[in-house]
């Protein structure tokens, strides 16, 4: 798929994409595409490729939201929402704040 960005949002997008940590516009488009049409990207309660990896990270110790960011190589505020929704389905459950990092564990 090819896709034409008026100058001014090819522009603000690419500045997004490094100020939020992603590779390049099209991870973003994909992830945002992902989110639109897919809701958090899960079917079914089935675990994503993503969700799966964090779960197993998860097994070997308890991690912050920061650790699972650096794992993954997506942005902390996307990591937080994907875990706060992995814990509703009680996949993950928070273990509370440690120095003001919000801690992880397998459910």
């Amino acid at each position: 798929m090819n896709i034409r960005l008026p100058k001014p949002l090819e522009k603000a997008s690419k500045e997004y994409v490094k100020e939020r940590g992603y590779k390049n516009v099209q991870e973003l488009i994909h992830e945002l595409l992902r989110e639109r049409v897919l809701g958090d990207g899960r079917i079914a309660g089935e675990f994503s490729e993503l969700e799966h990896e964090i779960v197993i990270a998860l097994e070997v110790r308890p991690m912050t939201v920061g650790e699972i960011s650096e794992l993954t190589g997506k942005p902390k505020d996307y990591c937080m929402k994907l875990l706060k929704g992995m814990e509703k389905k009680g996949h993950v459950k928070e273990l509370g704040k440690k120095d003001r990092r919000v801690l992880f564990s397998r459910a």
